[in-house]
């Protein structure tokens, strides 16, 4: 999977918009839409600040990134049990 589509996976899983993402960043709209589509790649920076706006570990991005497949039913209780995690740390 590539890493805007795992970017939009997590994003849609915690029901934000792209430009909660961008304000959380610092950075256009348009740039978020970029990342995920594929047509821009973040440095590691931008990406932990893309992590940190949707209140997830960067690890939890990138272990997405490591399937072959793009169908991410798999991975959809990795994530909430992520969210579920978070919510109930109370950093949401």
């Amino acid at each position: 999977m590539q890493l805007g589509n795992a970017i939009r996976m997590v994003r849609t899983a915690k029901r934000m918009k792209q430009q909660e993402v961008a304000d959380g960043t610092g950075c256009d709209v348009s740039y978020i839409s970029l990342l995920e589509t594929g047509r821009r790649d973040p440095t590691w920076s931008m990406l932990q600040k893309i992590c940190s706006s949707m209140h997830v570990n960067p690890t939890l991005v990138v272990a997405l990134t490591e399937s072959e497949s793009e169908d991410m039913s798999p991975y959809m209780p990795l994530v909430h049990s992520e969210l579920w995690r978070i919510t109930k740390k109370g950093e949401l």
